[in-house]
């Protein structure tokens, strides 16, 4: 396995569609994941994510 190492500084996280028809509530495909992202405590794990990424 090889492995990569990145300069700190310069390296990016991308979320795409966090807060519109996936992730809201009221999104149109929301309910279609609801049960999954409570099972495998999406939105716990993407707020450890950020602040991760934010203390970096």
């Amino acid at each position: 396995m090889t492995t990569v190492s990145y300069e700190p500084g310069r390296i990016g996280l991308l979320l795409i569609d966090t807060v519109n028809d996936v992730f809201s509530e009221k999104g149109k495909a929301y309910p279609a994941y609801k049960e999954e992202f409570e099972r495998i405590s999406t939105f716990e794990n993407l707020k450890r994510l950020l602040t991760q990424c934010h203390v970096a």
